[in-house]
């Protein structure tokens, strides 16, 4: 008979056999994760150094097309007048003594503004939350038409040095906001100011603004611009102020004074930035026909000469790679200003910069001699060699006489009389070297 298990039996794996097979499995896995370990770790590092280079690419491209708009629409000013506390505060790092050594309290500035090696106890004003700039790093300060705001003529008597009046064509003052930066430019000057209010078809520039831009009087910054009594036609632009600089917490800023509906913005272009260095290279002197090497500070003075920048930027990992280290990289660009009075086309110079060139007349008269005097020389060479050819033209009809040079193996047969008659064919052949001589003379003479 069959025999029937218990079904309620409740034998199974003992703990050694659990053990085992434990051990088994975390042996296992330790093998698969030590190999992904590793490439774990380089799809990090790669994906650290990814975003590093992108954040590179994005502060040099900003950066790239600011720099070849800076100057529009300020070609023909000679001065842009700001106040001296204005730019100490917010465009560089320098001293009201050395920028304004005369006291006068305004200043005449170009359209680059550098800050070379800013300290890093210097405030980033008006910001949110409070910081100062990256110590070390360079900052810079362009200007540039804003070119989706029309400008706006002036007739003579449409502004007022003493209330800071600016009345607008046809009482039309629904673009203009309250806070707002603009520019005014006439008679070879520009200057800012901040619309303060707007009344009856105009916009104010009263004293007390936020900025401190606004002034009254023969001293104020409407009158250069409208000439001293507001005499002379101008023009009501916008005029962005854009600025470039690295705060503490290592972010490329692009700061810009003058745009819509409100006074300035600020906009985070790359994050993890440890450098920012800005070059010169200036237009040559009149003594020098070529550029000297780039400076790394200019003055306001020599903001117009000006002809190519380069700018520096360095960017870390966000965070230690498998070394411990944050990895960097770098990218240095050159851009030619092409609105700042236009580059001038350099005078021919060797490579110490001589301009004293010899005098290349001789040249053109000596290049053309060779060329006819080569041309006759193979004539006459010629002459010799078809008379060469002549002389040996009557020997290819002999050497059609090889053929019966064949004829050795008639040779054999000399003893019968057939070699004669090869003999009178060659009788025959003089009759070729007759016609010969003929064609000489007719070919050459």
């Amino acid at each position: 008979m069959r025999k029937i298990t218990d079904v309620n039996s409740q034998k199974g794996f003992s703990i050694l056999e659990l053990l085992i097979v434990l051990v088994v499995m975390l042996i296992i896995l330790a093998g698969v994760f030590s190999l992904m370990r590793g490439t774990i770790i380089t799809a990090n590092n790669n994906y650290e150094i990814t975003t590093a280079s992108q954040g590179l690419r994005n502060a040099q491209e900003y950066i790239s097309r600011d720099l070849l708009v800076v100057g529009d629409g300020l070609k023909g000013i000679s001065n842009v007048w700001l106040p001296t506390a204005f730019v100490t505060r917010y465009l560089t790092a320098r001293n009201a003594s050395e920028l304004d050594p005369e006291k006068q309290g305004f200043v005449s500035v170009g359209a680059i503004i550098s800050d070379e090696k800013v300290p890093g106890n210097t405030a980033v004003p008006n910001s949110l939350p409070p910081t100062t700039v990256l110590p070390g790093t360079d900052r810079i300060t362009m200007l540039a038409i804003d070119p989706v705001f029309s400008p706006v003529p002036l007739p003579a008597d449409a502004t007022n040095i003493l209330t800071g009046e600016i009345k607008i064509p046809g009482g039309n003052t629904s673009l203009f906001n309250v806070g707002e930066i603009y520019y005014v430019s006439g008679s070879g000057n520009g200057t800012f100011g901040v619309i303060t209010r707007k009344s009856g078809g105009s916009v104010f520039w009263e004293e007390g603004d936020s900025f401190g831009l606004n002034r009254y009087g023969n001293a104020g910054n409407i009158a250069p611009a409208s000439g001293i009594g507001g005499k002379q036609p101008s023009s009501l632009m916008r005029v962005n102020i854009i600025q470039y600089f690295v705060d503490a917490d290592k972010k490329l800023i692009r700061r810009v004074y003058g745009v819509k509906e409100k006074s300035f913005i600020d906009n985070t272009v790359a994050e993890h930035v440890v450098v920012l260095k800005f070059r010169y290279v200036l237009k040559p002197g009149a003594s020098d026909k070529i550029y000297e090497q780039p400076v790394s500070q200019i003055d306001l003075s020599n903001a117009s000469t000006v002809r190519i920048i380069e700018p520096t930027v360095e960017v870390e990992t966000a965070y230690p790679l498998q070394d411990g280290r944050h990895q960097k990289v770098e990218g240095t660009t050159q851009i030619g200003v092409r609105n700042l009075q236009f580059q001038e086309a350099p005078e021919p110079h060797d490579a110490q910069g001589n301009t004293d060139l010899p005098n290349p007349g001789p040249t053109p008269v000596y290049t053309p001699t060779p060329a006819p005097s080569q041309t006759p020389t193979p004539k006459p060479t010629l002459t010799p060699k078809p008379t060469p050819s002549v002389s040996p033209t009557p020997t290819p009809e002999p050497e059609e006489t090889p053929e019966p040079e064949e004829t050795p193996e008639p040779e054999e047969t000399p003893k019968p009389n057939k070699t004669p008659k090869p003999a009178k064919t060659p009788k025959s052949t003089p009759t070729p070297p007759t016609p010969i001589p003929t064609p000489k003379p007719s070919w050459w003479y």
